[in-house]
């Protein structure tokens, strides 16, 4: 059985001048899109989105990469910690920071990211939520 979310689209992006912790921002230039078709909901990384990748700390960058497999799910992650909202059974819906840290680490998935990253992954976003008072 196949898994029921996917990424549907070609990562087109272009190099920034700007930085965010440590590392090169890039610009979408094409839309992403991320589905879950057993909940129904939709999540698009629109054109002109700044992303900076995975953003781990430093001395995480060896467990961590900034870019490898789990690159379309941090990118999609920014960009709905800047939308706050997904569409949900056709219809547009606002969401938490912890329903979009949910959402990463499910799309994390059909990237082919192992289980143990997953976790990891979704731990650090949760840790930067609880240390930024985004709960």
């Amino acid at each position: 059985m196949s898994d029921p979310r996917s990424f549907a689209g070609v990562v087109d992006v272009r190099l920034l001048a700007t930085y965010s912790r440590g590392r090169r921002n890039v610009q979408f230039l094409t839309e992403l899109i991320y589905t879950d078709e057993v909940r129904g909901i939709e999540a698009r990384i629109a054109p002109g989105s700044v992303t900076d990748w995975t953003s781990a700390p430093r001395w995480a960058w060896s467990v961590i990469p900034s870019f490898d497999m789990a690159a379309e799910a941090s990118a999609l992650h920014d960009s709905l910690l800047t939308l706050r909202r997904l569409i949900e059974n056709g219809l547009p819906v606002s969401i938490s920071r912890k329903t979009i840290d949910r959402l990463y680490r499910e799309a994390l998935r059909p990237l082919g990211v192992p289980q143990w990253r997953r976790n990891v992954h979704w731990l650090g976003v949760r840790f930067q939520a609880w240390a930024t008072g985004d709960r």
